[in-house]
């Protein structure tokens, strides 16, 4: 019963297209600056526990 029997179903014939079209692309984009931003956030979260082992390092070898 859930099938689809027309191309209406898929929400295409209706003339709707373009709006929907453009809702999915306002979405990618904003799921693609989430994403950015989260990478900057995890980039700078590491480097925060890199930096303290690289100056331990510089100290052992200044020994």
């Amino acid at each position: 019963m859930g099938e689809l029997h027309r191309e209406s179903d898929l929400g295409v014939a209706d003339g709707n297209w373009l709006s929907q079209t453009t809702g999915l692309l306002q979405i990618t984009i904003g799921l693609t600056r989430r994403n950015t931003a989260i990478l900057r956030h995890l980039r700078y979260r590491i480097w925060q526990m890199i930096e303290p082992l690289q100056q331990f390092a510089g100290m052992v070898e200044a020994f």
